[in-house]
């Protein structure tokens, strides 16, 4: 039987699938697929709205670990399909709702053509 993944790591995540996780000596668990995990207090604070949503999983698995400080530029993520079906302004009113809920922290407003930066808020 398939374990649901907050088993293992008592958090609310979905279920992998059977075989992702595979155990290696000194019970270190490598990966054979990507996971992304949110907190349950930022997941609480965003789950009304699917654009926020989206758009904080996508930030999740492209920056969360790897770059502490990171662009979000609207037009040219929804002109490369970056969330599928997410034009411009739904990527625009999803990080408001990330700005408001305090999930994310802008560390340089936008300006006419030039992406804003931001950070992972502390929580």
């Amino acid at each position: 039987m398939n374990k649901p993944i907050w088993d293992y790591y008592k958090c609310s995540i979905y279920p992998i699938k059977a075989g992702a996780l595979r155990k290696e000596k000194d019970n270190i668990w490598k990966g054979t697929e990507g996971m992304i995990q949110i907190r349950t207090e930022d997941y609480n604070k965003i789950q009304h709205d699917s654009d926020a949503l989206n758009l904080y999983t996508k930030l999740t698995q492209k920056h969360k670990g790897r770059n502490p400080i990171f662009k979000i530029a609207p037009q040219s993520m929804a002109d490369q399909g970056v969330i599928p079906n997410m034009g411009r302004s739904r990527i625009d009113k999803g990080r408001q709702i990330l700005l408001e809920a305090k999930v994310l922290e802008e560390v340089t407003p936008p300006k006419a053509n030039r992406a804003g930066t931001y950070r992972f808020g502390k929580g």
